[in-house]
């Protein structure tokens, strides 16, 4: 069976195209539904889902302004993966569960924690693999010590959008009586998709995506603020 933590690995270690940054909101689902899992553990793996949106984008190209205009950089802005996501889970049910301070994505998962997932795994490559976090943990911090602003204003660009979209909900939503809801159309409602429904994965790949791809992508990765 495939695991929780293994299941947020193959979605958040990866390099994720414009098109496919909502993997990390079925990550963040993932957490979500587990609620079995031990709390450190899923603490520990909250952490990372957060640390890996930022890796995703080039900050410090983001925070190249040099002849750009506000209005390109806002949109530069709207394509990170921290906007898709801290958009896209804004306002939904769970989610508020699902967020972290700033300070917390510092904290690397513990040996025991660890041991806990990967009990089969020798202590040597468990140091190893909280190395590697460690250095996942460096970069992130680099970035938020380095772009805080630009991070600050994604959060801002968020509530700005929302409220304007809200607005505009309103503004249309104007004239529409409770009548006229209750006749709509029922083949018209369709239920929310599920981020979850449209994947599949094989379990023989997980387990060795499990261990290995964490410090695979060491190498490779290029706050969240709650409301």
């Amino acid at each position: 069976m495939v695991t929780s933590e293994e299941l947020i690995d193959l979605f958040t270690l990866r390099d994720c195209a414009d098109d496919e940054v909502n993997a990390y909101v079925s990550a963040l689902e993932v957490y979500i539904r587990a609620t079995d899992d031990p709390v450190a553990r899923r603490a520990d793996y909250l952490r990372a889902i957060w640390r890996r949106i930022i890796l995703r984008d080039d900050w410090a190209l983001l925070a190249d302004t040099e002849g750009v205009d506000d209005e390109t950089l806002h949109a530069n802005l709207r394509r990170t993966a921290l906007y898709y996501v801290m958009k896209t889970i804004k306002g939904r049910a769970g989610y508020e569960l699902a967020t972290v301070e700033p300070q917390e994505l510092a904290e690397a998962p513990s040996l025991d924690s660890l041991r806990g997932r990967f009990e089969n795994v020798p202590e040597q490559r468990l140091r190893d693999l909280q190395a590697d976090y460690g250095t996942e943990i460096g970069r992130v911090g680099e970035i938020l010590q380095g772009y805080e602003p630009w991070l600050q204003q994604v959060y801002r660009l968020v509530i700005q959008d929302e409220d304007l979209e809200r607005e505009a909900e309103e503004e249309l939503d104007g004239g529409v009586s409770g009548a006229s809801l209750l006749s709509a159309d029922a083949d018209d409602l369709q239920p929310e998709d599920d981020v979850l429904g449209e994947e599949n994965f094989d379990e023989e790949e997980a387990a060795d995506v499990a261990v290995d791809a964490l410090t695979e992508s060491s190498g490779n990765a290029d706050i969240v603020m709650d409301d």
